[in-house]
């Protein structure tokens, strides 16, 4: 089965801290980075990243501490 991928949107300051704090968030939660999820797009030039989490890994207590991320939704878009 394939992993289900999330749209994480970050604030728009601090673009080179923003990876680091949400591997940070997961460390804190007990998930293994990149073993429990991955960047599937990222850019520090986009506030957007698309990302695909493990089936165990909770969205919401991945960013619950995040000060940089505004939101994950499920990515259940087709986009053209």
């Amino acid at each position: 089965m394939n992993d289900p991928l999330f749209l994480l949107r970050f604030i728009q300051q601090h673009p080179t801290f923003r990876q680091a704090e949400i591997e940070s968030c997961a460390a804190v939660n007990g998930y293994e980075v990149p073993q429990s999820f991955q960047y599937v797009e990222y850019s520090h030039e986009s506030p957007f990243a698309i990302l695909k989490l493990d089936e165990g890994v909770d969205p919401q207590a991945l960013v619950k501490r995040s000060i940089l991320s505004q939101y994950l939704r499920f990515k259940n878009l087709v986009l053209w």
